[in-house]
């Protein structure tokens, strides 16, 4: 049988479109040998290994009902980031925290790291590094080096012997975008975005059989290079946050459910060539 691994890629709320094919994933009792995640989609990870999809967006989408501002800013908390994300993690946490010593499947969260001495000048310089790098401007090796900014994989048998409020700190600090989110540490260290590990999916996965990339963009499914792609085939909004209602996360993530659905056929057949 060939063995699997799975790159989630992230982007905010749009990671919701991954959800969604993990979805069928699941239902179609697809196995899956290793999941890598960072930032949006690392919380999404858990949500698989959990088997919580719906339940998931169901406490998202009443999150996002009950707060529907847009910014984080100067201490004051108009960016629901906490109020939305981290307690909606938490609470899938409350509920799985103790079934994640017996999950078998293997994955990796990606995040970078640093000290915290000037934590808030260090995250601001990211996000500055982390928007020219959407605009095609890559700073990342040089602000590494200049910030001692390190890659940090860490693989479920160690974060298995975490606690649930550590790993959580892991997946925030993963999707940290100072100002507009606050900064986490975790073990005296400040975490930061996983952008920053500037990790290749297809290393990462070189030992396995079968390789699948999940994006957050519009495109074709298909095979290439020997790896399965997995697009929308919809429009994917431009807004990563997408904090101003619910809607538009539940349509990402049926659109998700329909991608998979659609390609079911290509999808058992690339993985059981």
């Amino acid at each position: 049988m060939n063995k699997v691994g799975i790159f989630l890629e992230p982007g905010g709320n749009k990671s919701f479109f991954i959800n969604g094919v993990l979805k069928v994933f699941h239902e179609e009792k697809i196995n899956l040998d290793h999941l890598i995640g960072f930032s949006s989609s690392s919380a999404i990870l858990f949500t698989h290994l959990f088997g919580c999809h719906d339940y998931s967006l169901d406490i998202f989408r009443k999150k996002l009902k009950k707060n529907k501002h847009n910014f984080y800013l100067n201490k004051k908390e108009i960016f629901p980031h906490n109020k939305i994300y981290e307690s909606a993690i938490t609470e899938m946490f409350d509920i799985h925290y103790n079934s994640l010593i017996n999950i078998k499947t293997s994955y990796t969260i990606l995040a970078s790291q640093t000290t915290i001495k000037f934590k808030k000048t260090k995250g601001l310089i990211i996000t500055i590094a982390i928007i020219l790098r959407f605009l095609k401007i890559n700073l990342h090796p040089l602000i590494k080096k200049l910030l001692g900014i390190k890659s940090l994989y860490i693989q479920s048998d160690e974060i298995k012997k975490m606690s649930q409020q550590n790993i959580i700190k892991l997946i925030m600090g993963s999707s940290t975008l100072y100002p507009f989110i606050k900064l986490h540490t975790l073990n005296e260290k400040l975490i930061l975005e996983g952008d920053l590990a500037e990790a290749n999916p297809i290393e990462l996965l070189s030992k396995f059989d079968k390789k699948i990339f999940i994006h957050i963009t519009q495109g074709k499914t298909r095979i290439k290079n020997n790896i399965l792609h997995i697009y929308s085939s919809q429009p994917i909004p431009n807004n990563i946050l997408y904090y101003t209602g619910d809607s538009g996360i539940k349509a990402l993530h049926d659109s998700g459910e329909k991608e998979a659905k659609n390609n079911m056929t290509l999808i058992k057949n690339y993985i059981n060539d």
